[in-house]
């Protein structure tokens, strides 16, 4: 399993991010859980429903990881999307572990 690391004030933070097999329709797509949230990043060909492509990524919480929390797209690169869901995600965790 490989890691994404983040620098952080303290030490580097990792998020474990693995391949997202369920998002069939993506060229790629991995996903992460950690801190109570689940992270999705994804590049999605053109389709018939989406004539553009589309790189983004996901953030959900909640029980089944069902509420979405936050989201981003129009990144040039599926590696610009996952440094992005990467920083926000550990943000977020951050910001959990205060409350």
């Amino acid at each position: 399993m490989r890691a994404e690391t983040v620098e952080t004030d303290a030490a580097a933070t990792r998020l474990p991010w693995r391949p997202h097999s369920e998002m069939y329709s993506a060229t790629i797509s991995e996903i992460a859980r950690a801190g109570g949230i689940e992270v999705m990043v994804y590049d999605l060909p053109p389709n018939p429903h989406f004539p553009e492509r589309i790189v983004g990524w996901e953030i959900h919480d909640g029980p089944s990881y069902d509420r979405q929390v936050a989201k981003a797209s129009g990144f040039d690169t599926y590696a610009a999307a996952k440094e992005d869901a990467t920083r926000v995600a550990l943000e977020q965790i951050r910001r959990r572990a205060r409350r």
